[in-house]
């Protein structure tokens, strides 16, 4: 029947006689159609600006919507040429449109440079328009509860004013939301830096109550080290925070904002629901304008949904949150983190503070990464973590463990902390000769410092020698104005201490009345 339009399997017969060369005239034969109709096919065919062994492995809906295009059946060879001339640049002028400055009227110029004859420029319009829609199909994203949450700074920003110094400072506005409830978040920072991007999602984590599998954003440079199609680079600050959270930050294709539409129509919304009502509202401070920001999400987060019974928030907490993983028990702190190198010291320095920290004496002359945040220093050896200390801001000072240190090192380190109470409780331990001999020894040092040696010498006299010979020792010499530990040792070493003193070996008289004293002796001549 005249003018039915013919079904995918004819057509797909039409486009691979094409495609082997056959003549027109030769396919109107073999498939009973008129010329006419294929030609007017195979005009819609080079309007794609595809080539007919490409077009053959289109699935056939996607065939049917590149040859909606309607060509005027019965053209003559002169249009036929025009609009084979103009299909195969078509695909490099949709490119050109999308270099800055370049518009359809310079495309039109440099084509009719080329070709005198072509196409004036209306229908020159028409077609590039018409391939541009072809090329600007868009695939329907399919979002999973709870898997993705989509970040990005708004283009605009809020203000604030200084009341100390009446300047008016200007806000970022960080927007995330979660593609398949909608569920939208909103915060004011004061950049894009670092901190206040972290700072922004620590903030979006506690208002999900929950962590989403996945964290998409575009190139940022707070986020992105390095730019890749396949395998961009995250900074250190972002890593820190994935890792902590147990997620996984992805980016956007570069210059493809729909792969992150959700976000960017959060922005659009956040521009006539938070943005427009707050307009002629004046705020003093971060905080007061981030609690009307929190006012309008929770009005925005609340409200049903045009053709819905739902709002965002129902349909996060119904069947997002539970698909998600529970947050940290302890709210994420930013991280920084440096590189420096180990000195003679054993410690490396913090450059922002200036303070040093120790590590283990045997780095010395090793390179090693600081990973810091406002409460404590991290130092790693590669992937060993070889030390951890409070964070100090006291600039040029330094923070040492004994355990880094050499023996020599922890032995002055004890010289100089010793006041003489562990000598003096170490002789209480063996006895109350022992303590009088301590305090012989102390009070004879010009400094109680000096006692140092003494004292790990008396504790190896009673790790040899034991409590009981040592306090026999001690009470040896007790009737001595001054006490050494060498006159100690003399005694343990020749075992004076398990003999008799001359006051032990002294027997008293024995007192009787039958015993005549030395008065019953006066007068005797």
């Amino acid at each position: 029947m005249a003018n039915q339009p013919k079904n995918m399997y004819q057509i797909r017969q039409i486009l691979e006689h094409l495609s082997r060369g056959t003549s027109i005239k030769r396919i109107a034969g073999l498939m009973g159609m008129s010329r006419n109709t294929v030609k007017d096919y195979r005009d819609k065919f080079l309007l794609t600006g595809t080539t007919f062994h490409q077009l053959l492995e289109h699935s056939d809906v996607e065939l049917s919507h590149l040859i909606k295009t309607k060509v005027p059946v019965g053209i003559s060879e002169t249009e036929e040429r025009r609009m084979r001339e103009l299909a195969s640049l078509l695909p490099h002028y949709r490119t050109e449109l999308g270099k800055t400055g370049v518009t359809k009227l310079i495309l039109w110029n440099e084509y009719l440079k080329d070709f005198p004859d072509g196409y004036r420029y209306t229908r020159f319009c028409h077609f590039l328009s018409t391939h541009q829609r072809l090329g600007d199909a868009v695939m329907r994203q399919v979002h999973l509860p709870g898997e993705e949450l989509q970040i990005d700074f708004a283009g605009d920003r809020l203000h604030y004013i200084d009341r100390e110094t009446a300047e008016v400072i200007s806000c970022e506005i960080l927007v995330s939301t979660m593609p398949y409830s909608h569920f939208t978040h909103a915060v004011a920072v004061r950049s894009q830096k670092q901190p206040d991007l972290i700072e922004g999602l620590v903030q979006a984590m506690n208002y999900l109550g929950a962590v989403p599998h996945l964290i998409k954003c575009d190139n940022m440079k707070s986020a992105v080290a390095r730019v890749d199609r396949y395998t961009p680079e995250f900074t250190d600050a972002m890593e820190y925070f994935a890792q902590y959270y147990g997620t996984t930050v992805v980016t956007a294709r570069v210059r493809k904002p729909r792969d992150k539409a959700s976000v960017e129509s959060a922005v659009r919304i956040c521009y006539l629901r938070i943005y427009a009502p707050l307009r002629h509202r004046t705020f003093y401070s971060l905080n007061e304008l981030n609690h009307a920001i929190a006012r309008q999400l929770e009005i925005h987060n609340d409200q049903v949904l045009q053709g819905r019974e739902y709002s965002r928030r129902q349909r996060y907490t119904q069947e997002e949150f539970g698909q998600m993983k529970p947050l940290p028990p302890q709210e994420y702190q930013f991280k920084k983190s440096t590189w420096s190198k180990v000195g003679k010291g054993y410690h490396v320095i913090l450059g922002e503070d200036r303070h040093s920290y120790s590590v283990p004496f045997g780095l010395i002359g090793k390179r090693l990464k600081l990973i810091y945040t406002s409460d404590y220093v991290e130092i790693y050896n590669g992937s060993n973590r070889v030390a951890i200390h409070q964070r100090s801001y006291r600039q040029y000072g330094n923070t040492t463990l004994k355990e880094h240190m050499p023996s020599h090192h922890q032995h002055m380190l004890e010289t100089r902390g010793y006041d003489g109470t562990d000598f003096m409780q170490e002789a209480q331990s063996v006895g109350p000769y022992a303590v009088e001999a301590v305090k012989k020894m102390i009070h004879k040092a010009h400094y109680v410092q000096h006692t140092y040696p003494l004292w790990q010498a008396f504790k190896r006299m009673k790790k040899t020698y034991g409590h009981e010979r040592l306090e026999a020792a001690c009470a040896r010499l007790s009737t001595l104005h001054q006490v050494t530990c060498s006159a100690l040792a003399n005694v343990l070493k020749n075992r004076l201490d398990l003999e008799q003193t001359p006051e032990q070996a002294y027997i008293p008289p024995i007192l009787h009345d039958n015993i005549r004293g030395p008065q019953a002796y006066n007068n005797v001549p």
